[in-house]
């Protein structure tokens, strides 16, 4: 399986959700952390991920906001998700 082949949100998500409902008994004496510090730290990479996503994506929708894109269009860019903006940015080199 290729990481890359998962969107940033994908991630993201699967990192909280491995937080929330995995019991990480593997980890009991095998090091001086505890099940709460992983799901803590797993929670936190998490929340990095989706920032630095935000921040992307704010930054590209300020370049398109000062081109010569009409209304409507950048209506439905807002619409997109932060994955779909990036994707469509790259397509049109828009950035």
């Amino acid at each position: 399986m290729e990481f890359k082949k998962f969107s940033p949100e994908v991630v993201a998500e699967l990192l909280i959700f491995l937080a929330d409902h995995e019991d990480f008994n593997s980890i009991n004496g095998l090091a001086p952390i505890t099940k709460q510090e992983v799901k803590g730290l797993l929670k936190e990479i998490a929340d990095n991920l989706k920032e630095h996503l935000d921040k992307q994506v704010v930054s590209r929708k300020e370049t398109v906001k000062q081109s010569d894109l009409t209304d409507n269009v950048y209506k439905v860019i807002s619409r997109l998700t932060p994955h779909e903006e990036n994707q469509l940015f790259k397509t049109f080199k828009i950035s």
